[in-house]
């Protein structure tokens, strides 16, 4: 059975409320195993942003990583008193929704206001699987 790795992702903020989500993905790097995080990327409601894949070049190979886990965190940015704070967080860790490796994962992420809980919406299967 292949691995049901996630190489890179396609994360976007589907937010409707005025709240920043900032996103850290963490990989697993071949061939120790150890994991590496990328610097927290941030995100406004409607945007989006790829999630690299990690390549590491290993002797005359190039080898990937895949991810592990993506940390996500709410940040209020309207005019209410909690302007500037974090106000929810969530983690999403793999194994992912999918069968075999695949590239460009969609995510789709947002801060529910009425529960005061980040959503993570993942398609059941990849539309390329």
């Amino acid at each position: 059975m292949p691995p049901r790795h996630v190489y890179s992702a396609v994360v976007r903020n589907t937010s409707t409320t005025p709240h920043q989500l900032t996103v850290t993905a963490t990989y697993q790097v071949p061939p120790t195993g150890t994991s590496e995080s990328l610097p927290a990327t941030s995100l406004s409601p409607g945007a989006s942003f790829t999630v690299p894949q990690k390549l590491v070049t290993i002797g005359s190979m190039v080898a990937t990583g895949h991810i592990l886990k993506l940390d996500i965190t709410a940040q209020d940015v309207g005019t209410s008193s909690a302007t500037g704070q974090d106000v929810a967080t969530a983690v999403v860790h793999a194994p992912f929704a999918v069968w075999s490796p695949v590239k460009d994962y969609p995510l789709d992420i947002a801060y529910n206001a009425a529960t005061k809980t980040i959503d993570v919406t993942q398609p059941s299967r990849h539309p390329n699987a």
